[in-house]
């Protein structure tokens, strides 16, 4: 009996709701209506109001249900005009910067009736593309399905999206070529600008502090060894996660906007989850390239011919001259690596990617920021170091540069003897100098590492004596 109340409960609730709702609604606006969850909380009642001949639904998938047969079978011919429709859609994302407006001012700003408003509102929000904010009398756009365009990537912890909003400032101006590369932070694509025709790397990622840090280091760095930073903006997206990964650290460290969290089905019937984020865009040089990882790759394959060893070590000047210039200026990378060094079209070296960048003043720092194989010890385990700790990184490049590892698993146990200042034999033999240098940068003790200044000066001088000798040796 006590069931059969309940059923009973539910269904005079739900009855209640659609008595004020002359369009009808789905089963999931009906659920939130009554105070539940998911469609899946009220689909039995619903069928069994219809039974009875309380309700009635029409073909709409999902169906839209409603006190009055004609009102559901006629909802859909309901639907708003386009043009009516995409003007206020434009305005709740412009004007209410989508946090929320009221019909009167939508009425009021398009210069329409208040009752062409609101069948303009329930027309999209049967469809989904914009839903009412709670109990309060605002409306937005729903950003999983209110327009816009997708990009969609391939991340190393899990596939998301970014839906980016119908005037968004990035689709206005460039065509996206393709993704370039992805993470946890978000994604970095080529884009086509449409004025100027030039191709650019644009990376978007969440409006973090971290974020804003990486975007005021850029700005203050100019030289021939750094790939260039041009600008960069703001704006809402929506980003859609496969799995519902409901990290505790966003919500404290993403700067949102109504930071609204939804759940919708994808083509397949997998559950995505995904929430409002104020994005960042940062557009750069693009290095048509690509990166050292992809040179030493090919070099290892040997689909790209050796470099001799003068020609290797130009290479790593080029990188010690960008990270000096970094240092000079106040900051440490925290993350170099050869997947973050750049060649472009002129064969020109270029570190990029400056999303763990900090300054060297005397703070206490995060653990394990960075890529941990390329991590100084002092950088894993302790939170008070400096600028040496990229010196350790950059001692791991330098060798990796000269000397062939064709499987990951070969250079993880490398690596490992190189923590231990143990070289391989044929290594200290053919790079005797170069040795000496790197065994100092890999030091285990920060103060005796050369600093970035004394390797600069080691490698011109070297180079410049050993330029003959060293163009007949080869790597």
């Amino acid at each position: 009996m006590a069931e059969k109340h309940t059923n009973n409960d539910l269904e005079n609730k739900i009855c209640t709701f659609l008595n004020d709702k002359e369009d009808g609604a789905t089963a999931l606006q009906i659920a939130k209506g009554v105070g539940l969850q998911k469609a899946s909380d009220v689909n039995s009642a619903l069928y069994q109001l219809e039974k009875t001949g309380q309700l009635f639904r029409n073909s709409d998938q999902p169906p839209i249900w409603a006190r009055q047969k004609c009102l559901a079978a006629t909802v859909k011919n309901s639907q708003p005009t386009d043009a009516l429709a995409g003007e206020l859609k434009k305005l709740l994302l412009s004007d209410g910067q989508n946090k929320g407006m009221k019909r009167s001012q939508l009425a009021e700003k398009l210069n329409v009736s208040r009752s062409e408003v609101n069948k303009c509102l329930y027309g999209l929000s049967i469809s989904g593309e914009v839903k009412r904010l709670g109990e309060t009398s605002l409306w937005k756009v729903d950003g999983a399905k209110g327009g816009g365009q997708l990009i969609e990537y391939e991340g190393y912890c899990q596939d998301c999206s970014i839906k980016l909003k119908e005037d968004s400032r990035f689709f206005r101006d460039f065509d996206l070529v393709s993704v370039l590369g992805a993470g946890g932070f978000g994604c970095v694509v080529k884009a086509k600008h449409k004025l100027d025709g030039n191709i650019y790397a644009v990376k978007i990622l969440a409006n973090t502090i971290k974020a804003s840090r990486e975007v005021k280091a850029l700005a203050t760095f100019r030289h021939p060894n750094i790939v260039r930073y041009y600008s960069s903006w703001d704006e809402e997206a929506f980003w859609i996660n496969e799995f519902d990964d409901d990290d505790s650290t966003t919500s404290s460290q993403y700067r949102t906007g109504s930071d609204q969290r939804d759940s919708w089905s994808s083509a397949n019937g997998a559950e995505k989850s995904g929430r409002d984020l104020s994005c960042l865009f940062i557009k750069m040089e693009f290095c048509e390239k690509g990166t050292l990882n992809d040179w030493i790759k090919k070099r290892n394959e040997g689909t790209k011919n050796k470099l001799k060893t003068a020609e290797a070590l130009h290479m790593f000047r080029q990188i010690v001259s960008g990270v000096e210039y970094i240092h000079s200026k106040g900051h440490i990378h925290r993350d170099l690596k050869p997947e973050n060094v750049f060649i472009g079209e002129d064969e020109t070296v270029k570190i990029g990617d400056f999303g763990h960048v900090t300054n060297s003043s005397p703070v206490s720092r995060t653990l394990e920021k960075g890529t941990p194989i390329y991590m100084s010890p002092e950088q894993k385990t302790d939170t008070d170091y400096d600028d040496k700790t990229d010196i350790f990184a950059l001692g791991l490049i330098c060798f990796e540069i000269l000397w062939e590892m064709p499987t990951d698993s070969e250079k993880s146990k490398l690596f490992e003897d190189l923590r231990r200042q143990v070289f391989p034999e044929d290594f200290k033999n053919k790079y005797a100098t170069e040795h000496r240098i790197i065994r100092k940068m890999l030091s285990n003790t920060p103060a005796e590492r050369p600093d970035v200044e004394e390797i600069a000066k080691y490698l011109e001088d070297f180079l410049l004596r050993n330029s003959t000798a060293l163009e007949q040796k080869s790597v």
